[in-house]
């Protein structure tokens, strides 16, 4: 990650997510795709769940829906 680099914030994580609500992350993977440095995750386990299903659909170029 370089300095400045712009950050999205994604704060629509409920408890218990499920697929439905994984798939609104799609916008959010889209602005990641051109530059992703890090994904960090603040909270609990349904955050950190997402945070990971972010991260790996960045590493493979899928997509949430």
């Amino acid at each position: 990650m370089t300095i400045g680099q712009p950050a999205v914030i994604f704060d629509q994580i409920r408890e218990n997510p499920t697929l439905q609500d994984l798939a609104s992350l799609d916008s959010a993977l889209a602005d990641l795709r051109s530059s992703p440095g890090a994904v960090v995750a603040l909270g609990g386990g349904s955050v950190i769940d997402a945070a990971k299903a972010i991260a790996s659909a960045l590493a493979s170029g899928a997509t949430m829906s």
